[in-house]
């Protein structure tokens, strides 16, 4: 099996059948945390988590990485991913003295907690996770909801290669907007496998060796490959952008490969 899901617990139990094509929330944890700490020089950041097994997970994770910088939270805050409201939770991390704030969402949420932190007047800076800059968040959103907002992903398919830009082109002519990481990592899934099945045929023992010993293979999303740690887990890199005061056109500002 080929997944995205990026819950650690998913390769923390090592099922040799099941293979991520998506980099780990662990990385994402790592690439916020040194935003924090290098990108916006915080020492007193805050943290906005849905309460469920993704948001309290990256929470975890993001806690322990800021530890490893000599960084606290001030605040921590959590909502229910069906909320509409975030003003108390919002205003509670305002008055907390925080200089900045780790928002860990999905698109929905996201996007409300976006809207409702400008019309309170936050303008601290928001570091959120990968569902900011999907399509579907930012189709919920205006320009200005977006000033100071700075967001983690696998990658910025604009400017990773040549092959990666032209795959945002091919894509955006036939579908009318812009692939997002996660549409562009199973179209790397689905090459892979063909490659694959082209190399093997169809059997099952054949096709799960070829994940199991996979070299580095380029796609338009990450350069893939099993380390053999039994993890299982192909994609290693992520980064870090911030939107362009404006629009809703970002900028990589920082990256992080699990090699470093």
């Amino acid at each position: 099996m080929l997944y995205s899901g990026a819950l650690v617990a998913l390769h923390e139990k090592k099922n040799p059948l099941m293979f991520r094509i998506r980099p780990a929330d662990s990385l994402q944890a790592v690439i916020l945390a040194k935003g924090v700490a290098e990108v916006m020089k915080s020492r007193k950041p805050a943290i906005l988590h849905m309460q469920d097994d993704y948001g309290a997970g990256t929470a975890k994770l993001l806690e322990a990485e800021l530890k490893k910088l000599n960084i606290d939270l001030v605040a921590k805050e959590t909502f229910s991913p069906r909320d509409n409201d975030f003003s108390a939770q919002l205003l509670n991390i305002k008055n907390s003295g925080a200089d900045s704030v780790i928002c860990v969402t999905y698109n929905r949420d996201g996007a409300l907690i976006m809207k409702q932190r400008r019309t309170l007047g936050i303008e601290l800076p928001f570091l959120c996770t990968t569902p900011m800059f999907a399509a579907t968040t930012l189709d919920l959103l205006e320009p200005e909801d977006l000033k100071n907002v700075f967001a983690a992903g696998d990658v910025v398919l604009e400017t990773r290669n040549e092959a990666s830009k032209d795959f945002v082109k091919r894509f955006a002519a036939r579908w009318g907007f812009k692939p997002d990481p996660y549409g562009a990592a199973y179209y790397d899934a689905t090459k892979m496998l063909a490659d694959a099945i082209a190399k093997n045929g169809a059997d099952p023992a054949k096709l799960q060796a070829y994940f199991t010993n996979l070299k580095p293979y380029e796609g338009v999303a990450q350069t893939y490959v099993n380390k053999g740690d039994g993890t299982n887990n192909l994609a290693h890199s992520v980064v870090l952008v911030k939107f362009k005061p404006g629009t809703k056109e970002f900028e990589q500002v920082a990256s992080y490969s699990a090699d470093q």
